[in-house]
């Protein structure tokens, strides 16, 4: 999500990760902050120390999206939100797996199982 807290940048990541174990070579995760302010992140950088990330160089950041896309855009995994912030342009919501409640945005581009909403319909 835009306040990009530890379980913001961190679900990112370990989502594409296991997507990766399962044959996606194109899962890349984005932070979802500019890489100026992931020193900020300090909660986040700890844990990521402590997971063997040594360099924080090679973690995409939000300001590096429009270099990792194709022009058109491409399909995206929302982590711990479920509505798409502007930032993602073009992108096709294909995913949600989130723990707030519903927004109920993206229901034409991902639905079903691919729709892990913990709060959905106000439960």
């Amino acid at each position: 999500n835009e306040a990009g807290d530890a379980d913001s940048l961190l679900s990112s990541l370990v989502l594409a990760y296991a997507l990766s174990l399962r044959g996606h070579p194109r899962a890349i995760p984005v932070l979802s902050v500019p890489r100026r302010d992931l020193s900020l992140r300090r909660d986040a950088l700890l844990l990521l120390r402590r997971g063997g990330v040594e360099s924080l160089d090679s973690l995409p950041c939000l300001d590096n999206l429009p270099g990792l896309l194709p022009p058109e855009g491409g399909d995206c995994v929302l982590t711990d939100h479920n509505v798409a912030a502007a930032a993602l342009g073009p992108c096709r919501v294909a995913g949600v797996l989130d723990h707030h409640e519903d927004a109920g945005r993206h229901g034409d581009t991902c639905s079903g199982l691919r729709r892990r909403v913990a709060f959905a319909d106000g439960r």
